[in-house]
């Protein structure tokens, strides 16, 4: 019998709901996580499958630090209504930078059913929300929209997500 080596991910944007909600179900799965957290909001967590490193997410070097020995990463974060910054754009782009400094090829990058062009793909009423909220936070919706693009010309192995609303309620 063979035994591969642990699959290890890092998680970027991990203290949100998405990113605990992600943690949790790499911790089930036995997957190693190394998970860049603001110094101000690094959890103390006792998980021995969940690495954190105290960092800002547009800094190479805090980056590179948690892609060390990552096979594979995943971008959760975003901006708060109640903090509305546009930064996605600009720490995808080092993300994508050092994973290429890395060799690390697969990206998966959540962002939002609002983002970019959903020509055929959004109903009527998600199409009038996305009008909405680019109206209302366009710098906010632009970024994302760059974010997006730079995913899809990085060269990498990416996935971009859209789901129109991550809850943990029914």
């Amino acid at each position: 019998m063979t035994t591969s080596a642990p699959r290890t991910v890092a998680v970027f944007g991990a203290s949100g709901r998405t990113g605990r909600a992600l943690l949790a179900v790499a911790k089930a799965e036995g997957v190693l996580v190394r998970a860049l957290y603001r110094p101000q909001s690094a959890p103390q967590i006792s998980a021995p499958n969940v690495s954190v490193i105290a960092g800002d997410l547009r800094t190479a070097v805090d980056v590179g630090r948690t892609l060390a020995v990552a096979k594979a990463v995943v971008c959760v974060f975003g901006p708060r209504v109640t903090v509305p910054d546009a930064f996605c754009a600009d720490a995808t782009a080092v993300i994508v930078e050092e994973m290429r400094r890395n060799v690390i090829g697969r990206l998966v990058c959540v962002t939002g059913a609002m983002i970019g062009d959903g020509a055929g793909c959004r109903s009527m009423v998600m199409e009038l929300f996305t009008r909405v909220v680019a109206r209302r936070y366009p710098a906010v919706a632009a970024d994302r929209a760059r974010q997006e693009e730079i995913v899809q010309e990085s060269g990498l192995d990416w996935l971009i997500v859209k789901p129109p609303r991550l809850t943990d309620h029914p």
